[in-house]
């Protein structure tokens, strides 16, 4: 999409951030968590993403061949684009269950 906006003489500033936290707490458990806050065009409020993405994750080792992990994500979006304003759910949450064998 090209419009005025596009002809203007400064370059367009984007801000990506994160915090990864990760514990071992025991040899079997693994414990993750993340956030990351997403900006493009921050001049502009309404053209680009704005949002806040953040997860946890537990991984626990029952034996060395069975892991399961269960996670939990949110993601919020923060601009005020149209389709940012219709969107339903906002936040959006997610479960995620995985169960990894190895032989």
């Amino acid at each position: 999409i090209f419009d005025e906006l596009d002809q203007i003489d400064s370059l367009r500033q984007d801000v990506n951030a994160f915090v990864l936290i990760a514990a071992r707490p025991t040899d079997a458990l693994r414990l993750r968590a993340r956030v990351r806050w997403y900006w493009d065009d921050i001049a502009d409020n309404a053209r680009q993403e704005h949002s806040v993405w953040a997860y946890l994750e537990a991984q626990y080792k029952i034996r060395s061949w069975a892991v399961p992990s269960l996670r939990y994500d949110i993601y919020q979006y923060l601009d005020d684009r149209e389709s940012t304003l219709l969107r339903r759910p906002n936040p959006e949450h997610w479960i995620r269950f995985q169960f990894e064998s190895r032989f």
